[in-house]
């Protein structure tokens, strides 16, 4: 639970980063989750609905329509900052190493 708790934070703080990811793939979202488990399984098996939700909502989308849906997503981790700053603040750490394994999945998925 306490895994669970910290990857949704730093999803938070990192969104933007990891989010750039989403936007500039051209892997479908069952590509992208499948690369996941087979090379994370640790993350994959924690992985919250919600960012489920958002890597299938953004990655089967047409390439250019992601923006807007990944746009819509950062307004509300930005809000969702702004009104629990400890929380973000808390998991600032991590935010590189999630930042590189979604990069490593984005560019690798095609594999998959």
């Amino acid at each position: 639970m306490i895994l669970l708790l910290l990857f949704i934070n730093i999803i938070l703080v990192a969104g933007q980063d990891y989010l750039t990811s989403l936007s500039t793939t051209t892997c479908t979202s069952s590509q992208f989750l499948n690369t996941m488990k087979q090379k994370y399984p640790e993350i994959a098996s924690q992985l919250p609905p919600e960012t489920t939700n958002l890597i299938n909502t953004a990655l089967d989308l047409p390439p250019n329509q992601r923006e807007h849906a990944i746009a819509e997503y950062r307004a509300t981790i930005e809000q969702q900052l702004k009104n629990d700053p400890q929380s973000a603040q808390a998991s600032k750490g991590a935010t590189d190493a999630l930042k590189q394994v979604f990069e490593d999945i984005a560019s690798t998925c095609h594999n998959n």
